[in-house]
């Protein structure tokens, strides 16, 4: 008598016998990717390389003394990293928070993100 795991492994080789493997996706080397973004107006991309992760905005410690455009830092799975209100930085408003804005968190010469 077989075992319930020798059908299912009999099965899983059946199956597999007759899959069709997909074509292997391979991204070259000299095509660029990257993420594009609206601060204001401005449309704006960053490259792949550069773009660590895009979240919902994290909850904020203001930083005492600091530039006004630097809203404070936030926390992502135990790193810490400002948040810096581009908008403010290069057009001198305020982002105007809304429900559902990301934060794009960026790697940066010098600095290390997990």
């Amino acid at each position: 008598m077989r075992s319930p795991f020798d059908i299912l492994e009999a099965y899983e080789r059946r199956s597999l016998s007759h899959a069709v493997q997909l074509p292997g996706r391979q991204f070259a080397e000299d095509i660029w990717r990257g993420v594009g973004f609206r601060v204001g107006q401005r449309r704006l991309v960053s490259d792949f390389r550069e773009v660590v992760e895009i979240v919902p905005m994290p909850p904020v410690t203001p930083v005492p003394c600091a530039q006004p455009w630097l809203l404070g830092v936030g926390n992502l799975r135990g790193n810490l990293f400002p948040v810096v209100d581009l908008k403010y930085f290069l057009e001198g408003t305020r982002t105007v928070q809304q429900e559902g804005q990301r934060v794009l968190i960026m790697r940066q010469a010098g600095g290390d993100v997990a």
